[in-house]
């Protein structure tokens, strides 16, 4: 991922120029993992496994509306007559290990797969913050916090099939179940010195968590390629369900004062319905249509206990949002236009105990225009511009306290609103020979963006809270660019560089104006295969600092190793990764604030050294193959 040309999981999200407010699909559709969740979900797939990642900062009118950026990730799909059974399997330091079985069979009809898979881990962090007090008795506190057995188990059914009816006309069906456990021990210190820097007191805190995720996904789908080439029409009907449950114990142990303790429990069942269509109709050489619509409900419940019933009870909240877009791409000599309209009506409904139902109704239009410049067989140029929205996520308006850091405490904002984003972006792509180069130069204009404010928590002096508010306008401006050698046959390097600013109006709710930072993010790969059916990989991340609402983020940099080698005619494959080998993948942070200073870091035990090992055999239906040609057919369908 991290050699795509503006893309970095350095800090264990998937962000796109530094922006994690994306769309992340896989095969077309939407992934329901987040986070680092989904991050560890894309390890599991194997480089050859995937047929290509399509990244569009500037989105077309086919996609939703709503993300700064889509990232669109196409697996590889087994065509050929016959069956193939992959078996894989890990082991890594750190009590880490995972183990899977594929079995794919294709009859000239029928392509299908079917995945099991087993993920281990027990993944170790930790964390330090220190907060310096203004107009306060005390000076500042230290916040030291650990966990040192965090086991995750991960189990996982996956599997599809497409069925051709006949020539024209194709049924299909995937289907996901999953189950993430973990139960795990972490412990906490926090030291408190008063005005001239002697420690006043001491607490430690030993936190046992339980968390059990469970989700199932079901997708259907047809399509009608029609005998006009170009001609088809895709139909696509998704449920999506959720649940998880996660209880908090944190015991504190204040140092020869009276113990106290937090009890936080919380249950969310989330429910995904959608249906989409998409028709396509090539109706010249020069000119090509396409219209869709998509229609979809997000219904979540969400419990939640603080000790003693502290906070809400319950909440529900329902999103629906329906969508039609059109698509006109007209070709004319070396220009290529695409002129596109989406329009969404958006209703949502957050309902909770002791307050009124907060209802949102809007309808809004996303144009978008996209003129392609063809200079020469090698080389064109790209200008973009699109509207875009970002809907508030539930988990940012859902306002029950998590208390899980005892020192900043998390809770969302019921009545956060959507934010937009005018997008321009200007770009050039050459490829010839052994070379090829991407750049572009683009801006964002964003009204009323959605960011996290941390603000004293109550009367307190010693704890803080993280809240997303809505912001005034914000600007962001970027220049990527990526170079790729193939230096021979056997080597390969790539230097990938993003350039960003980030400018954040002023506001009320932010006490000090963010000085404006220019970052730069980057990444070199250095690819070679010195030995027969050896591939190696070097790869150098790094960030300079980013800025933020209330401060800025600072640089980090790390380094990954691969090697690869197959065996038995490619059947075996054995892969070693050393990730993180200087072990320096570290998120550090500042905010400056009149009433405080905060100053922190958080960082993941780096996996050292992980193992894995592949083994795939099957048998192919030649004869059977030869007789029939699913493609053949169709297209002599087509002719007749």
């Amino acid at each position: 991922m991290n050699q795509i040309p503006g893309v970095s999981t350095a800090t264990g999200e998937i962000k796109l120029l530094g922006d994690n407010r994306i769309s992340v699909l896989i095969d077309g559709k939407p992934s329901s993992l987040s986070g680092r969740d989904l991050t560890n979900y894309l390890q599991q797939i194997q480089a050859s496994n995937i047929e290509s990642i399509n990244v569009f900062t500037i989105p077309p009118s086919n996609y939703d509306a709503n993300g700064s950026g889509v990232i669109d990730i196409i697996t590889k799909k087994k065509k050929d007559a016959g069956y193939t059974v992959s078996l894989n399997s890990g082991i890594a330091t750190h009590d880490k290990q995972n183990a899977s079985a594929t079995l794919n069979f294709n009859t000239i009809e029928l392509t299908s797969y079917l995945k099991f898979s087993y993920d281990h881990y027990n993944e170790r962090y930790k964390e330090e913050e220190s907060y310096n007090i203004k107009n306060s008795s005390l000076e500042r506190y230290d916040y030291k916090f650990k966990y040192d057995d965090q086991p995750w188990n991960t189990y996982l059914v996956d599997g599809g099939l497409n069925y051709s009816i006949n020539p024209l006309n194709n049924i299909g069906l995937k289907f996901t179940a999953s189950k993430y456990d973990g139960s795990y021990l972490s412990e906490g210190r926090t030291d408190y010195f008063s005005e001239g820097g002697s420690l006043s007191r001491s607490e430690l805190q030993n936190q046992y968590r339980n968390v059990d995720i469970n989700s199932k996904s079901i997708n259907l789908n047809y399509r009608k390629p029609y005998k006009k080439p170009g001609k088809d029409l895709t139909l696509e009907a998704n449920y999506y369900n959720g649940n998880r449950n996660e209880n908090n114990d944190i015991i504190f142990d204040n140092q020869g004062s009276a113990d106290s303790s937090i009890f936080q429990y919380n249950n969310t069942r989330t429910n995904v319905y959608y249906l989409k269509g998409d028709y396509r109709n090539p109706l010249s050489k020069t000119l090509n249509l396409q219209l869709g619509f998509k229609s979809g409900m997000a219904d979540i419940d969400n419990k939640n206990d603080v000790g003693s019933n502290i906070g809400l009870d319950s909440i529900q909240y329902s999103e629906f949002v329906n969508a039609i877009y059109s698509s006109l791409r007209i070709i004319n000599n070396k220009f290529s236009y695409n002129i596109g309209l989406r329009l969404e009506h958006t209703h949502s409904k957050l309902d909770a105990p002791n307050q009124p139902k907060i209802l949102r109704n809007y309808l809004n239009a996303f144009p978008n225009l996209n003129i392609i410049y063809t200079y020469s067989q090698a080389s064109s140029y790209s200008l973009s511009a699109t509207r875009r929205i970002v809907r508030p996520k539930y988990n940012q308006l859902n306002p029950f306290i998590d208390k899980t850091n005892v020192t900043t405490y998390e809770a969302g904002n019921p009545y956060l609103s959507p934010y937009f984003s005018y997008n321009f972006e200007l770009s050039y792509n050459y490829q010839k020979n052994k070379h090829s180069f991407y750049t572009s130069l683009g801006t964002r204009l964003y009204r009323n963006i959605i960011d996290k404010i941390t603000s004293p928590y109550g009367n307190s002096s010693t704890i803080f809270i993280n809240t997303p508010q809505n912001l005034n306008n914000s600007s962001y401006n970027y220049l990527t660019a990526y170079y790729k050698n193939t230096i021979s046959a056997k080597v390969d390097a790539s230097l990938n560089l993003s350039g960003y600013n980030i400018t954040y109006g002023s506001s009320d709710l932010i006490q000090v104006d963010p000085k404006s930072i220019y970052t730069l993010n980057g990444a070199f790969n250095l690819n070679f295969n010195f030995f027969k059916n050896t591939y190696s990989q070097l790869t150098f991340n790094f960030q300079t600092p980013q800025t933020t609402p209330q401060g800025k983020a600072n640089s980090y940099y790390y380094g990954d190793f691969t090697i690869g080698k197959s065996f038995l005619k490619n059947a075996l494959y054995v892969n070693i990764i050393l990730n993180d080998v200087l072990n320096t993948n570290k998120n550090k942070f500042s905010y400056i604030d009149p009433n405080f200073t905060k100053t922190g870091y958080f960082k993941v035990e780096s996996q050292i050294l992980w193992l894995s090992v592949s083994y795939s055999f099957g048998k192919s239906f030649k004869s059977r193959a030869t007789r029939f040609n699913p493609e053949r057919d169709i297209r002599n369908s087509i002719i007749k």
